[in-house]
């Protein structure tokens, strides 16, 4: 930070006066509690720009707008300061080592990898059974998931806007902030939140929703919560945060509708909104892809692969949710054939054809009752 002092990795310090990072000679070990040594450093120090012969030379930014240029050109010194050589680069911020499933990448490898196994054996396990009745389970679920995804987009928004972060460019602060701090912990539960999203495909099985559990719902789940580990372990904060806030948002939306639907079908007729939740999340992989390219555009000090690893994320959402939106409600809807509805719209456990005929764990029902209601 500017006007302060910093140990650099050499065993020496290095300061940021004058918006440049000045080396000084290291004091050695022996001396580092030597009144005539710590004096000698002191004497040689020249406040104005560090050691005396060394000229302070004024910071150009790199971005000419004045807030924003500023900023940058602060936050590069600081990671300068920090001995990496001008290579921005990310850290692995020690205020989550003792969080729960972070100590290391292999629990949550092992969950998402039992996720995988149950996506392969749970159909077939269920194939000679009869569905699970789960409505009640689904209404609690659902709803539950919508005031954790509210918790989080509250505490990130609330905590950012405490700290003045920047939508536009908004370094990682690994300090012990309380704010920095709350951040931290939003992103972890956000982390958390896409764990227990995996129950969406074990009601899926359950309910024998096979249809359901399609490669775009599957690729969905399992990279958002195994490669989330990675943005908590590293970059818990910063940029982070804008990407987990919007999706915490929608995710609140979503959940609501999911949660309507379960309730029955007398619900069906306030549902009609169903198509614009994927063209609010189309919208969201866009906005995405805008902020992420502006952020490498004007070098803002995050890590560079981060920013085109999000940006690679987000297109591959794009096509496939745009393939899910074209086929689900653009393309002419199919007859009933043998029994099934073919193309049905679905609601997280209810869907209903064109002639009214309601089909709640893989049964379908006339007259639109439901069975057990």
């Amino acid at each position: 930070m500017e006007g302060r002092g910093r140990k650099s990795p050499g065993g020496g310090w290095a300061s940021c006066w004058s918006g440049k990072c000045h080396q000084a000679p290291p004091v050695g070990q022996g001396d580092r509690g030597d009144p005539v040594a710590i004096a000698d450093f002191i004497k040689r120090w020249d406040f104005s720009g560090g050691f005396s012969g060394q000229s302070a030379a004024k910071p150009t930014p790199q971005y000419q707008e004045p807030e924003i240029g500023r900023a940058i050109a602060k936050s590069k010194q600081e990671l300068k300061c920090k001995g990496d050589n001008g290579v921005i680069s990310a850290s692995i911020d020690k205020r989550v080592d003792d969080w729960p499933l972070m100590q290391s990448p292999f629990p949550t490898l092992t969950i998402s990898t039992i996720y995988l196994l149950t996506v392969w054996l749970g159909p077939k396990w269920m194939k000679t059974r009869e569905p699970f009745q789960l409505r009640f389970l689904l209404v609690v679920y659902n709803f539950g998931m919508v005031l954790l995804n509210f918790f989080i987009f509250k505490e990130l928004f609330l905590s950012s806007r405490a700290r003045g972060y920047s939508y536009v460019c908004q370094t990682v602060d690994y300090s012990d902030n309380v704010y920095e701090v709350r951040i931290a912990a939003a992103l972890w539960w956000y982390y958390v939140s896409k764990g227990i999203e995996y129950l969406d495909t074990v009601f899926f099985i359950l309910r024998k929703k096979f249809n359901q559990i399609s490669f775009l719902h599957v690729y969905h789940h399992f990279t958002m919560f195994t490669l989330w580990w990675i943005g908590i372990k590293w970059v818990a904060g910063g940029q982070a945060f804008f990407g987990a806030q919007m999706n915490a948002f929608i995710h609140v939306i979503m959940y609501m509708y999911y949660g309507l639907a379960a309730c029955g079908p007398k619900f069906q007729k306030y549902l009609w909104w169903k198509r614009y939740l994927t063209i609010l999340q189309l919208v969201q992989f866009h906005v995405t892809i805008g902020h992420t390219a502006l952020s490498i555009y004007i070098d803002c000090p995050f890590p560079k692969w981060m920013h085109w690893g999000v940006i690679f994320y987000a297109v591959t959402f794009i096509f496939l949710f745009g393939n899910f939106y074209y086929r689900t409600y653009k393309l002419p809807k199919e007859p009933v054939k043998n029994g099934k509805i073919a193309n049905g719209a679905v609601a997280n456990g209810v869907s209903k054809s064109e002639n009214n005929a309601v089909v709640e764990n893989g049964k379908k029902q006339k007259k639109g009752k439901a069975k057990g209601e």
